[in-house]
């Protein structure tokens, strides 16, 4: 959420909407239907569907940091959210965090939004 007096605008980026390409879950499901020996990979597809997302949100924020900023930073912001290519969205690059953490890198906040997770090489799978 970005506000000024006399204005606010809630935003984000948003994907994986299943328009062109199955969702994520469904993608992954689906390969391991067919018996794909990697269906997780379909994680790392880039979903044609994204888009910017005005207004509320059907999920409401589970964290909320209230932040005074210059006008400036706001200007820099408000034209970083407008201009932004919201067309792909992707889970590893191209998302909302993304869009978050530049836009608080814009308000002066470095967030540590990524990190790596080693998981084993294969798991069980519905048994």
């Amino acid at each position: 959420m970005l506000e000024s007096p006399g204005k606010r605008l809630e935003f984000g980026h948003t994907g994986n909407l299943g328009r062109l390409m199955p969702r994520y879950q469904e993608g992954v499901t689906k390969r391991a239907q067919d018996g794909d020996p990697n269906p997780i990979g379909y994680l790392w597809q880039t979903m044609p569907d994204g888009q910017f997302q005005t207004s509320k949100a059907d999920r409401p924020p589970t964290f909320v940091w209230k932040m005074p900023i210059t006008r400036l930073k706001y200007k820099r912001i408000y034209e970083f959210v407008n201009e932004r290519n919201y067309d792909q969205f992707d889970l590893r690059t191209n998302n909302c965090t993304d869009m978050v953490s530049k836009a608080a890198e814009l308000a002066g906040i470095n967030l540590i939004h990524r990190i790596r997770l080693t998981l084993p090489p294969e798991a069980e799978v519905w048994g």
